[in-house]
């Protein structure tokens, strides 16, 4: 056997620190590009600065240290691009100023997109096209700042592939905290803080996924482990910047209602608008406390898609007047298509048992088109809805299994599978316990064991 001489050795390592090094995406900081950090100079042609080097170095670290960047423009973020600051002690705040953003059309290598005028902070920079491997992590945005809607959603993307947003807390957005429109390939979207969103705007949510036939990428979404706080007011379902606390407030416009319809906010909602592709996902161990008649999670036209492990409860918010009432999960079928194989299994949801409340679980279909339903293992209590509707409902859909679920301090006529219009066609039941309000029974573990 040959030994290698040292000096082969030597060189050896040598071309392996070297392979080490060059793997290393290089960190490029914001303020050796200009950026203060103080909150009152505009930060946003320093920090696109920063990252427009990153990209031309085929991708690299975007890093803001601790301070608050005010922004007067949107910043875009290419591909390859990793960009965070230390956690909550970096702040972002956007102007109220409108900037123009791309927005690619059908030829995703024009020098010269078309553009709109939005108040958004952070877009990718071939929105409707592609940008691969983007982490955007540990800041903290503050819309507070933006006073004018709409599009001034706070985080809009779309078309993103390979990509993760996690540990980013967003406060006080005016509309949507979080937008990505067609979903993503691969993209992750976890351990996120979001409070207090649609500020200003009837019709948004904190995660918003939304289809359209527009864009070169459509694809599923992991939404796991967020934080999200949903107790904005009600809107005018016919002026969606004017807030309402009752149909009167509405009452010079048609429809005159309030808080219905399209004003309606969720904390995660996904809708299969338009074009080829259902939404497909994963929604997993979110908390969510929501009120004021919104919604936990919305998914309309969701196919082969799981909403596991939530925890939905009521908002309660120092100050601020907010309803308990709150529909907990929502599934309707949309025009676009006809969803299938879904499954809400493990959640908790838990009213405060306040009269007039909104259902827990409600999935409504078109008939038998819409098959493969899964309810297993929740765990619902407390939800005092009307005599008209029942804690779950279920309509328009074939092949439905319920198993597991616990219903505390319910009615009995808390299950409800189908009208004269919309049956529920071959149904799986079993293991099923509805608990009615001071007794005990099958299910009182369970029903002891709700978080708080």
């Amino acid at each position: 056997m040959t030994i290698p001489s040292p000096r082969v050795i030597l060189l050896f390592n040598a071309m392996l620190l070297l392979r080490v090094s060059a793997a290393q995406p290089a960190t490029f900081n914001v303020r050796a590009y200009g950026a203060t950090g103080n909150g009152n100079t505009d930060d946003a042609p320093a920090i696109q600065a920063t990252e427009a080097a990153a990209e031309r170095a085929g991708g690299g670290e975007v890093y803001l240290p601790a301070g608050h960047y005010l922004m007067d423009a949107t910043i875009l973020i290419g591909s390859n691009i990793d960009f965070h600051g230390d956690g909550n002690s970096t702040v972002l705040l956007r102007t109220n100023h409108p900037s123009p953003v791309p927005m690619y059309g059908d030829d995703c290598e024009s020098a010269h997109p078309p553009a709109g005028l939005f108040r958004i902070l952070l877009s990718n920079r071939h929105y409707n096209c592609v940008d691969r491997n983007i982490h955007l992590h540990d800041f903290k945005v503050d819309g507070s700042l933006v006073t004018s809607v709409p599009l001034s959603g706070a985080l809009c993307f779309s078309g993103l592939q390979d990509s993760t947003v996690e540990r980013i807390t967003v406060l006080n957005s005016p509309q949507d905290s979080m937008f990505f429109r067609n979903g993503g390939d691969h993209l992750v979207v976890q351990d996120n803080t979001i409070l207090m969103h649609n500020r200003l705007w009837g019709n948004g949510h904190g995660i918003n996924i939304e289809m359209h036939k527009e864009g070169h990428l459509w694809g599923g979404v992991a939404i796991r482990n967020n934080t999200i706080v949903t107790a904005s007011s009600n809107f005018c379902s016919a002026s969606l910047d004017r807030a309402c606390s009752r149909d009167a407030d509405c009452a010079d416009l048609a429809p005159s209602t309030c808080g219905h319809g399209g004003s309606s906010s969720a904390s995660i909602g996904v809708t299969w608008d338009d074009g080829p592709h259902a939404p497909s996902l994963a929604i997993t161990g979110n908390h969510i406390w929501v009120g004021n008649h919104h919604y936990g999670i919305i998914c309309n036209g969701c196919s082969d898609t799981t909403i596991s492990g939530n925890v939905i409860l009521p908002a309660t918010m120092k100050g601020i007047a907010v309803s308990g009432a709150f529909t907990g999960i929502s599934s309707y079928a949309t025009p676009s298509g006809e969803p299938r194989n879904l499954t809400i299994e493990g959640n908790t949801i838990e009213g405060d048992g306040a009269p007039g409340d909104d259902r827990a679980i409600l999935v409504n279909g078109h008939g038998d088109q819409n098959g493969g339903l899964i309810l297993r293992d929740n765990v619902i209590a407390n939800k005092a809805t009307s005599a008209a509707h029942g804690a779950v409902e279920i309509r328009g859909w074939r092949e439905v299994e319920m198993t597991g679920n616990t219903l505390c301090g319910e009615p009995r006529n808390s299950l409800r599978l189908g009208t004269p219009g919309q049956p529920v066609i071959h149904v799986t039941q079993r293991g099923n316990a509805v608990v009615p309000a001071g007794k005990s029974g099958a299910a009182s573990a369970a029903c002891s064991n709700l978080p708080r």
